[in-house]
């Protein structure tokens, strides 16, 4: 489990983050929560502004409010959205380190 540095919002499930991103094998646990921490944290900024806007309205946490799930869903989109991002961007670096003579890996 995930959670943010900014408890108001919800946590995020890895092993369903896993599936939902249909992630194999070879993407490690550890690589998959730090992708997802950044992404946490990026959703977080995304969505500051309705953070500020209900926690003036009283609200310590998104589950306080009792019509949460559409925005919670939208958090959660984010952060798989960003996730798979970091992923992807991390494997087109790793693909494209060059080998020992100097040519990139995928050539």
């Amino acid at each position: 489990m995930l959670t943010c540095d900014d408890p108001f919002w919800p946590s995020i499930n890895l092993r369903e983050l896993r599936q939902h991103l249909a992630l194999c094998g070879a993407i490690s646990d550890t690589r998959l929560e730090v992708a997802a921490r950044a992404a946490a944290h990026k959703a977080g900024r995304e969505f500051a502004q309705w953070r500020r806007v209900l926690r003036d309205r009283g609200y310590k946490r998104l589950e306080d409010m009792a019509s949460h799930q559409l925005l919670s869903g939208c958090y959660r989109r984010a952060v798989e959205a960003n996730t798979h991002l970091a992923l992807e961007k991390d494997v087109l670096l790793v693909a494209c380190q060059p080998g020992p003579n100097g040519v990139p890996a995928h050539e």
